[in-house]
């Protein structure tokens, strides 16, 4: 997706990946100047993600552009096991560095569900808002995390939070 507009929507989805990228609502948010904006959205996504490179988000799977999120709610799980390296966030996966940094603003927002990732991968990222973010800026205000994160299992590097799982 780039500069999309998407507001006023209730999604309701399951599914299970073996590796690669899931957002409950857009998979990725692709390098551009133009803003992509999620207003008024409720997810209600239960993604469950085994072995292999994952990288999950409950709205955003995968962003490297200008991504607003605003109002809007998660509600479901994400569950990650066995795989490494693996990115789980409630609202984004994986704030990806391109050709233009990344700039995030999340706004209003509110998380619930369940976060959980187990098992032996060798590096694991889990947070309640973006999972990872390799490069650029977030500016989070008046968000409301009321979600359970567990994290256990071997992983080497573990890097959890209750805002973004590793800068």
């Amino acid at each position: 997706v780039e500069g999309a507009t998407i507001r006023d929507l209730t999604v309701s989805t399951t599914f299970e990946i073996i590796s690669g990228t899931r957002g409950g609502l857009i998979n990725e948010v692709v390098a551009s100047s133009t803003a992509t904006n999620i207003t008024n959205v409720t997810t209600t996504a239960h993604i469950t993600a085994n072995s292999g490179l994952s990288t999950v988000g409950g709205f955003v799977g995968l962003t490297n552009g200008v991504l607003n999120i605003t109002s809007s709610t998660f509600n479901g799980s994400l569950t990650y096991t066995d795989g490494s390296p693996s990115r789980v966030g409630a609202l984004i996966g994986y704030a990806q560095s391109d050709s233009l940094t990344n700039v995030i603003t999340l706004t209003g927002n509110t998380v619930s569900g369940d976060i959980t990732m187990t098992g032996m991968g060798l590096v694991s990222k889990t947070a309640g808002l973006v999972g990872e973010l390799e490069d650029g800026s977030v500016t989070a205000t008046g968000n409301t995390i009321l979600s359970d994160i567990t994290v256990s299992g071997t992983s080497e590097f573990r890097y959890s939070g209750s805002l973004i799982g590793e800068m």
